[in-house]
């Protein structure tokens, strides 16, 4: 990034906000299509989860809402998806500012909220919100790493076990063995997503 970037000026509904997150082709790691890493997610892993029957499937952090349909798709009204902006009108997504998010039970939550290079508050905050709300059995996927744990400043899969998740990687559940599996696309690198079951 050519500015630095200010995480409260980036966490607010303005439109400044609005451009850095929708607007700045100079972000690096913005696939907000079919073939990003949630849609990816959503359509071969999650299928293969053990998700409660009770909760609410949650996306935290839905950009344009294109990787939110395909689990609204799969859960209908149970899903539901929150962010500061909902640009193309999905009946799922809720436009609320995290922080002011009131807590409910939830089976599964991607956590996407911000940008863990850029908001790493925010996403504390969010994995904080999604530990807390988890039912029994419940699951938590998101981005993980030893660039993620920089980023945060704590190590994430230790936070996630030492909160009493058992943790996993995509591979257990989807990989070169799967009947009819699909490679993702090269830039989306599930290899370090995580999956916390609760």
């Amino acid at each position: 990034m050519s500015e630095k970037v200010i995480e409260s000026e980036i966490t607010q509904k303005t439109k400044q906000a609005y451009d850095f997150w929708f607007n700045n082709y100079e972000q690096s790691g913005k696939f907000q299509d079919y073939r990003s890493k949630g849609c990816y997610m959503f359509n071969n892993i999650v299928p293969r989860l053990t998700i409660p029957k009770e909760g609410k499937i949650v996306q935290l952090g839905t950009a344009l809402g294109i990787s939110f349909d395909v689990l609204y798709k799969q859960f209908g009204d149970r899903a539901l998806g929150i962010d500061l902006w909902n640009p193309l009108n999905h009946p799922g997504i809720v436009e609320k500012d995290m922080y002011e998010l009131e807590d409910m039970p939830m089976a599964f939550c991607n956590v996407n909220m911000g940008d863990f290079r850029f908001t790493p508050k925010l996403r504390k905050y969010s994995i904080d919100y999604a530990i807390r709300n988890m039912v029994k059995g419940g699951v938590i996927t998101t981005a993980g790493g030893v660039y993620v744990n920089e980023c945060l400043g704590f190590n994430l899969t230790k936070y996630f076990t030492e909160n009493g998740f058992t943790l996993y990687n995509s591979t257990s559940f989807y990989n070169e063995t799967t009947e009819n599996y699909k490679a993702p696309a090269d830039y989306v690198h599930i290899e370090k997503e995580i999956i916390a079951v609760g």
